[in-house]
């Protein structure tokens, strides 16, 4: 009977969340929806001098923004399955696939230089690999400390279908009898996620390629305990435009400060999906779709590129699906960050213009860039000597304008879009001579939104009153 498929994100809590690691959480739960399965996280948290509280939280609040959680809510800890892993290596010493090594560090660090001398890659040569249980016996009554290795095949090779990366086949000549248990009884990283995915039934591990060579390691640990070899699947790496692995300033940043830069998660995750994956040429993909369509067999081989031009396109598309009323409230601690909350005339402008802002808002941040003019009351100062220019040239429309729109009483955006319209028909004007001076006066800057929309949102005292001190600028 084929077992139910369980996928596992497994971070080590020794830094933050990073893209590649969330990349694989997202297509570790992916997967594990499309089949019907299962996605569980387990924190790996054994090394103990390196391991951290302040890393565990970023991994949460990373992969909780991100929906990425486990699926029930709890996070394993790899600290809770120790003795399992203590359990595990002594029966593989019963079982002679494993054997107690009592060679010394300087013997260790002798061995690898001689390796390096004669270009060879540096590996343990098997010395106690055929002690005697006299000679065991003898050196344990002495007190010398040992490691438990295990005992690999000296030929042949180890091969396994990989799930996205295809037939892997790596000669055991390139492995050596490494440490399952180290001298002070605590496991290494191979024998313990062994261990950890076979007790918590782990059918697929979907990890970085940057694990290939301990994914034969790992076979053997399987096969020594009787487990059954889980499907693996090895991700491309993430590359920079640079085509170098990526670095703080091409991508590889803390995944929470992609949210501190103004992105949505949903869009996050889309442009995520599109490193290595996607449904042909099929941009925009909400995460349901995706679990529709998922399979690790149409993961990319190659690595990705990650391309900041292309998550902000992204991530602008989503900030003109989204809700009005949620966008505010997305966008609305941007514009609170100094601790100064917006103003009860501020927080209305600036909902009311929504529609209007979208189109020009790439990030979140951006907002507070192209709504500035909403938290001035009156005059708001020139962003530039070519809004100086512009508005010095278009005064007399500026003073025209005001004069037709203090007659006005219905200030909706179409009947103020209504008035624009007459008063440029009535002038002989083109749009352009009327509205950019007009824009400029109501918001210090050419790069504005519709002037009825403008407008509309200010109210007609604030607009009135804008207009009346800029009129007061001519020169």
């Amino acid at each position: 009977m084929t077992k139910p498929v369980k996928t596992r994100f497994a971070p080590s809590p020794t830094g933050m969340l990073h893209i590649g690691g969330a990349r694989t959480a997202l297509f570790s739960k992916l997967y594990a929806k499309h089949t019907g399965g299962e996605y569980v996280v387990r924190i790996e948290d054994t090394d103990r001098e390196r391991s951290t509280q302040a890393a565990v939280d970023a991994i949460k609040d990373g992969l909780n923004w991100l929906d990425l959680g486990p699926d029930n809510g709890q996070y394993v800890f790899q600290t809770s399955l120790v003795e399992k892993h203590t359990e595990a290596a002594h029966q593989m010493l019963k079982n002679g696939t494993a054997y107690k090594c009592f060679v010394a560090p300087e013997e260790l660090d002798a061995m690898r230089k001689e390796a390096e001398e004669r270009g060879e890659m540096p590996k343990y040569d098997g010395r106690h690999r055929d002690l005697t249980p006299e000679q065991i016996d003898d050196l344990e009554a002495k007190g010398v400390p040992f490691a438990v290795r295990i005992k690999l095949p000296l030929d042949g090779s180890t091969v396994w279908e990989d799930a996205v990366q295809g037939r892997i086949e790596i000669a055991n000549t390139q492995l050596d009898d490494f440490v399952l248990l180290r001298s002070d009884g605590t496991p290494t990283y191979n024998l313990a996620v062994v261990v950890d995915d076979a007790e918590m039934d782990i059918t697929h591990v979907i990890r970085g390629d940057d694990h290939i060579n301990n994914t034969p390691k790992q076979i053997h640990i399987y096969e020594a305990l009787g487990l059954d070899v889980p499907t693996f699947a090895h991700l491309p790496l993430i590359h920079g435009k640079d085509g170098k692995k990526l670095s703080k300033r091409t991508g590889s940043v803390d995944v929470m400060h992609y949210k501190d830069m103004g992105y949505l998660p949903a869009s996050l995750n889309n442009y995520l999906m599109r490193l290595g994956w996607g449904m042909g040429d099929k941009e925009v993909i909400s995460f349901n779709e995706a679990v529709e369509a998922f399979e690790l067999t149409d993961v990319n081989k190659g690595a990705s590129i990650f391309d900041f031009d292309k998550l902000d396109w992204l991530n602008g598309e989503y900030i003109k699906q989204m809700n009005n009323n949620d966008l505010f409230a997305s966008v609305k601690p941007f514009f609170e960050l100094d601790g100064t909350p917006l103003s009860e005339a501020a927080a209305d402008r600036i909902s009311k213009l929504m529609d209007a802002l979208k189109p020009r808002a790439r990030r979140l941040t951006d907002f507070v860039d192209v709504a500035q003019f909403c938290l001035f009351d009156g005059r708001p100062g020139l962003a530039d000597a070519k809004a100086e220019e512009v508005l010095s040239a278009g005064m007399e429309h500026v003073n025209g304008l005001a004069d037709a729109l203090d007659m006005q009483d219905d200030w909706s955006e179409a009947s103020l879009d209504g008035v624009v319209k007459t008063y440029i028909k009535e002038s002989g004007a083109k749009f352009p001579a009327v509205g950019m001076p007009v824009r400029v006066a109501l918001t210090g800057t050419t790069q504005a939104p519709s002037v009825g929309a403008i407008l509309s949102a200010l109210g007609k005292e604030e607009s009135l009153k804008r207009l009346g001190h800029n009129i007061e600028m001519e020169r």
